[in-house]
Order: C-alpha cells, then structure tokens, then sequence
C-alpha cells in the first residue's frame, strides 16, 4: 500500500470523473487490507507430520515457498484370497463355488486410506499354492488374507504361516463379526489375516486394517467412534464386542440397527451408514440411551 493508507476502497464502490475518483463508502481504517501474516507467520508448522498431501496441502506447501517435504510412500498392500471355492469376478461359479468378490472391496479400501493395492491372487487349498502366493519377498508393506484361518482340514495359510517361521502375535479377537481375525509377521512383512465371511472381513477391515495403514502413513490411528442415541432398544450383548450394522437418522438424530446381521449379508452393510458398538456383556440398551457408533461412509452419520 502507499504510504500513509490505512484502507483500500474496492473500486465498484468508486466512480471516476476525469482525473477525480469520487468514493461511495465510509472512512473505516483497515477495511480490505490484509495484514501480513494472516496466513501464516515464520516459524509456523504449516503441514503437521501424518497431513495427507491434498492439493490444498500443496498449495499451501508452495505458497509458503517451500518445493521439498519429506512424505511417506504410499503402502504397498498384498490382498490373499484364499480357498478352492472362489473364482475370480467375470468367471462361472460351479455348485459350490462363489464369486471373489472381497479382494475387490479389499482394493478400493486400501485405495481410499492412501495405499496401493497389490492383487496376489487366489491361493488354492494346497500348501504348496499357498507357500507360492503368501511369499513375501515381493517388496510389500503390508499383507492381507481373506479367509483359510479357521479349522476345516483344508484351511492351509496358517500352518504354513507357522511352517515358514511366521511370527504370530495374535489370532482371534473376542469380536462379532471378526472372529477368526489374527496378525503376525513373515520375515519382516506385517500379515493381517481376515476371516472369509464377506461382511466380517469388511467390517474388521475398518477395525484392523486403516489403523495399520494411518500407522504406513505416518499418521496417529484413530477410528474416530462417535456418539448417538439409540432409536430403538437393543438386548445385553454377550461375551464378544459386537458391531452392529446401522442406519443414522439425521432428521431424529438416532441411530438404529438393520433387520439382517447375518456375516455374509453384503446387501446391508451397503444399507448401512455406520456400525453399533457394543462392548462385551453391555446390558440392555433403552430408547434415547448413548451410544458409540463407527462411521462407514460420507453420508449423513454421527
């Protein structure tokens, strides 16, 4: 500004006359000036370590002048189908086969939370098959199995797990849906094994993987519960934590469960906007009572 200013007039509020300006506002010293600083200030920490680069991150980061940071890779993740009943999406399912569709759910999960999904396969119910596919000497960050950890005869991945000197940490969580979940490291690489039901691995997905990932990316994990009040009443829980599939009502600002919670129904976890926490032996929950609820997706939820 010249010297001696104090205010800026904006020139639709001006009029001009020849060599003479003629000024359709009030004397308000500061208006329209910003001060230096108002953005940010030497010595400012503009982009806190675990800040996702998103354009506007970057605008700012260049508009500061600064052209270098240092970042964390995306995370390469290996997503494991396993079992001789899967076929691969566009194939025909026998009698007793199904359709791999997990794996492409599992994908635009990783996609979403900043990772790089990396497609292994399907690993059929042979050890040596699943030896092949749960090699992890393919530079990944992280490893994720969908299903073969329970105890049928032709459930390999964990005996081999174990056989090539896995590293197991844990292996069941007392959780419905989920069960079956366990983690463990082979030389070095993380391997997060999900159950195989479709909506159990889904829903653990949320649970165990994005920290896993907001862990590969530098961020602090967070699984962001929030509070709501129950639109109906819901029976005393039993020994596992338990994760009920759930629809927000914005207008009441309750929150309610759907009909069916069975572990393969995919149809109502995409009803669903968020989940229902309920912490093992939780008593009876009444109408209008609090509770905790995880966020699934961008539409109106608590």
């Amino acid at each position: 500004m010249p010297g001696g200013a104090d205010q800026v007039v904006m020139q639709e509020r001006t009029e001009r006359d020849g060599d003479i300006v003629r000024i359709d506002d009030t004397c308000r010293p500061g208006a329209n000036v910003r001060k230096a600083g108002i953005d940010f200030t030497e010595g400012d920490i503009l982009l806190p370590a675990g800040t996702r680069l998103t354009p506007d991150a970057v605008g700012l980061m260049v508009g500061a002048s600064l052209t270098y940071a240092n970042v964390f890779c995306r995370p390469k993740v290996g997503v494991l189908s396993t079992g001789n009943e899967l076929v691969e999406p566009g194939q025909a399912a026998g009698p007793d086969q199904i359709i791999n569709s997990i794996s492409k759910a599992m994908d635009g999960l990783v996609r979403q939370w900043g990772g790089d999904p990396v497609y292994l396969g399907i690993a059929r119910d042979d050890p040596a098959d699943v030896r092949a596919k749960l090699d992890p000497s393919r530079d990944l960050d992280l490893i994720v199995t969908i299903g073969g950890a329970s105890v049928g005869d032709h459930d390999h991945l964990r005996q081999v797990f174990s056989a090539e000197s896995g590293a197991l940490v844990f292996e069941k969580i007392a959780i419905k849906p989920g069960k079956p979940t366990w983690f463990g490291t082979l030389r070095n690489t993380p391997v997060l094994g999900l159950p195989g039901n479709p909506v159990s691995s889904l829903v653990m997905a949320r649970l165990c993987l994005r920290p896993a990932m907001q862990i590969l990316t530098g961020q602090t994990p967070d699984l962001n519960f929030a509070k709501a009040r129950l639109g109906v009443s819901l029976p005393e829980n039993g020994p596992r934590e338990t994760f009920i599939r759930a629809q927000y009502d914005a207008d009441e600002g309750t929150v309610a469960p759907l009909d069916n919670q069975d572990s393969s129904a995919l149809s109502a976890l995409v009803r669903s906007d968020c989940l229902i926490r309920r912490l093992s032996h939780a008593p009876v929950a009444h109408i209008g009572d609090e509770v905790q609820t995880l966020r699934l997706t961008s539409r109106t939820s608590p």
